[in-house]
């Protein structure tokens, strides 16, 4: 009885030392997760991606989805990629995220012809460059009827010289009218305002730049016909009024800015308070 007394003793010696032991042991430590963040550059887009940053959180190693594709005007959206211009490699939901990353959007020019819808999705292309990827598009309507230069008449816009005629001045020329102190209204505003295709980059062309539109749209003023080698140019397509004058953002003088009338080859300056036609135009 004794001798079973010491084993049943022992025994729960033995226990206690076990349970004490395994009381001992320290708690397995648990995985840290690691979160690392993609961020999405859609380089110059109109519409941004959506989301622009995305968060893969470990054990997982790639995004599960890709964002909504950006949208460009004038550009196709070719994917995801590790460096700018498609540079480097795409990137995918199959792509083993390692770090924080941003990822660049890759584009391709649209080329255009003359006559072409422009990349507003509104606008007529009539004059291109750089093999057809940069140009001017013309507004499908005018902007205004009967409408003054500006509404201040007796200086010039940028308060030194006659804003210039030159391609590549219009958009620049018109900011200048637009910024004069106390303007409240002009033929510039109403190119500004408009927001056709859902831009707002328009502006009143330079006396070189509607001469570009004058030039394609009435064909060759030798011949005298007015009718354009571009259909889609053609006044009659465009809905330019060939009898009447329309502005240009270009100064004469510091009181009178040129105009321009279709039927004839002539520009001619004459006072910013005189009411004349406004047709808006964008570089793309």
């Amino acid at each position: 009885m004794k001798k079973f007394r010491n084993i049943a003793i022992l025994v729960l010696v033995i226990i206690l030392a076990a349970g004490l032991f395994t009381a001992c042991e320290p708690e397995p430590e648990l995985p840290v997760s690691v979160v690392y963040t993609v961020t999405y550059d859609s380089q110059g887009a109109t519409g941004e991606a959506d989301p622009t940053s995305q968060d893969v959180t470990s054990p997982a190693t790639t995004v599960e989805t890709l964002p909504t594709a950006p949208t460009k005007a004038g550009s196709s959206f070719d994917g995801w990629f590790t460096e700018i211009n498609g540079g480097g490699i795409e990137f995918t939901v199959s792509t083993t995220i390692t770090n924080d990353i941003t990822v660049y959007a890759g584009w391709t020019d649209f080329v255009y012809a003359l006559g072409d819808t422009g990349p507003s999705g509104v606008g007529v292309v009539f004059y291109i460059t750089d093999g057809g990827t940069n140009g001017l598009e013309v507004a499908p309507e005018d902007q205004g009827t009967d409408i003054a230069w500006s509404n201040i008449t007796d200086s010039f816009a940028n308060g030194v010289d006659a804003l210039p005629s030159t391609i590549g001045t219009g958009s620049a020329n018109t900011d200048a009218i637009i910024a004069q102190t106390s303007h409240t209204s002009s033929a510039a505003q109403l190119c500004k305002d408009y927001l056709g295709g859902g831009l707002n980059d328009w502006f009143l062309p330079s006396e070189d730049e509607l001469h570009e539109l004058y030039k394609i749209s009435m064909g060759d003023p030798a011949e005298n016909l007015h009718i354009s080698a571009i259909p889609a140019l053609d006044y009659r397509a465009t809905g330019l009024d060939m009898s009447l004058f329309y502005w240009t953002s270009t100064e004469t003088s510091s009181t009178n800015a040129e105009r321009r009338q279709f039927e004839y080859t002539g520009l001619s300056g004459v006072a910013k308070s005189t009411g004349y036609k406004v047709r808006a135009i964008r570089v793309f």
